[in-house]
């Protein structure tokens, strides 16, 4: 009976330890299939804690390793994303390359400076030699010239981590201009290049990091600024240019009648001293429209909107042409639609714009023609309209009339040309306002200019009457004056 006892005890605990030793190897492998889950990057695998035991306490160890990977994962996911929505919001293209020539880091405004390419399908250039992505060829060689600043390896040949890294306080990175052309126009860029110092690959849990040489280019997008330069360099020669006619007209004449005698033959000089008078009263035009475009171009410059009388100031200009319109028999007309008899805009650049129009309206109208202004409401805003039938403009020119100094058909004005800068001095007050201007002419048969004059909302006679800002146009050239 005791030998029976003690067989059955022996293979009972046999058993049960065949099958302890078999749940323990289960939560062993479930232990080991979660960390071969979450060193593939699953980290949202979690092992079954056992109410006690060693491999409970492994478990949890386990979970807390697997908490703080997350953590720390997390953090360096919102790092690479704050950097990619920081590189993506910049407006400098920046390339950063390492010293083989291959690409480290590009924003995507730096791709559409340069107009980059890859070959990959999926579009990615990091990694890529400089060559395979279509770089400027300058660019190449200012990243892969010798360097612009040497990094303080001899001082400091493998800092340790999280020691701050500096680099020779030698003069700026170089810098260069480039112009790239492409479908949608040339770009003009303003290239820098830096070198800087980045950690290197690092060698298993060592602390210590090598730092490498990359070098890094910012390109800034200097487009709209050459444009400017260029305008103000062509405004400098067309002013010169264009005073310099009349001077040199002006000092000959003067010249010619200190050789004549004024008494022998007054004929002459009579015609000399038209032709100092004409020309100088086309320099005081010219530097009149100089004054008022400087006005209009300054950042200081504040036009507030009134009230204004439409009518009255289309009878101001007629009274300020009368005399032209008359010397050249033109049928003029003003047709002011209803709603149109008040609107809000400045009176002086309303004035100026009308100004303008109507006299290169007169100008450009033959002996016996029709100059016609329109007044009518359009949906949020009022147009003026300013008709002729004189000579017309080009189509090939009709693009550039807006431009300063730029005059079509000078022969067709005879003597009394204009300055050139009318229809830009339009175009400055009409964007002033917060209009815009348009124009449609054909050769031969007339000119149609219309000014959109933005309305913030229709004006009753009664409400317009009790404004106190409401200013009467009558009279005010003279003011102007």
């Amino acid at each position: 009976m005791i030998w029976i006892i003690t067989v059955v005890v022996l293979v009972a605990v046999a058993l049960g330890a065949a099958w302890l030793t078999k749940m323990r190897a289960k939560r062993i492998e479930r232990i080991a299939a979660a960390v071969r889950a979450m060193s593939a990057g699953d980290l949202s695998a979690r092992i079954p804690l056992s109410a006690a035991g060693d491999t409970a306490v492994l478990a949890r160890s386990i979970h807390e390793l697997r908490d703080h990977l997350a953590a720390q994962l997390g953090t360096i996911d919102r790092q690479r994303r704050t950097l990619e929505s920081l590189l993506a919001q910049l407006h400098e293209g920046v390339l950063v390359v390492e010293s083989a020539g291959r690409i480290i880091l590009v924003n995507p405004e730096a791709v559409r400076l340069l107009r980059l390419s890859s070959p990959r399908k999926d579009g990615r250039l990091e990694g890529l030699p400089m060559e395979q992505c279509a770089v400027p060829h300058d660019i190449q060689e200012l990243l892969t010239s010798p360097q612009t600043r040497q990094p303080l390896a001899a001082k400091n040949p493998t800092p340790q981590r999280g020691d701050p890294q500096q680099l020779e306080p030698h003069p700026a990175g170089r810098e260069i201009q480039l112009r790239v052309d492409g479908s949608e126009g040339t770009i003009h860029l303003m290239v820098q290049a830096f070198d800087i110092l980045l950690p290197g690959p690092t060698d298993g849990f060592a602390s210590a990091t090598k730092m490498e040489t990359a070098r890094m280019a910012v390109m800034t997008d200097v487009t709209e600024l050459t444009r400017i330069m260029q305008v103000k360099t062509d405004f400098a020669a067309n002013a010169s240019h264009e005073l310099r006619t009349p001077l040199s007209a002006i000092r000959a004449a003067v010249e010619t009648l200190r050789a004549i005698d004024p008494t022998k033959d007054p004929k002459s000089a009579a015609n000399f001293l038209d032709i100092i008078e004409r020309h100088g009263r086309r320099m005081e035009a010219m530097v009149v429209d100089l004054l008022d475009l400087s006005r209009l171009e300054s950042p200081s410059s504040r036009f507030e909107s009134v009230t204004v009388r439409s009518r009255e100031l289309l009878d101001e200009l007629h009274n300020a042409f009368e005399d032209a319109i008359a010397g050249k028999r033109l049928h003029w007309a003003v047709d002011v639609q209803p709603g149109c008899e008040l609107i809000r805009a400045n009176p002086e650049l309303l004035r100026l714009t009308l100004r303008n129009l109507v006299e290169n309206a007169i100008r450009f109208t033959e002996a016996g023609g029709h100059v016609t202004v329109i007044v009518r409401r359009v949906e949020g805003a009022v147009s003026f309209e300013v008709v002729d039938d004189g000579c017309g403009i080009a189509p090939e020119e009709q693009g550039r009339v807006f431009e300063r100094f730029y005059q079509v058909a000078r022969a067709r004005s005879g003597g009394e040309r204009g300055t050139g800068l009318g229809l830009s001095i339009v175009r400055h007050a009409v964007a002033a306002m917060g209009g815009r201007v348009e124009l449609s002419s054909t050769l031969g048969r007339g000119t149609r200019v219309t000014v959109l004059v933005p309305q913030p909302q229709v004006i009753s006679r009664r409400g317009a009457a009790e404004r106190k800002d409401e200013i009467p146009l009558r009279g005010a050239e003279n003011a102007e004056e």
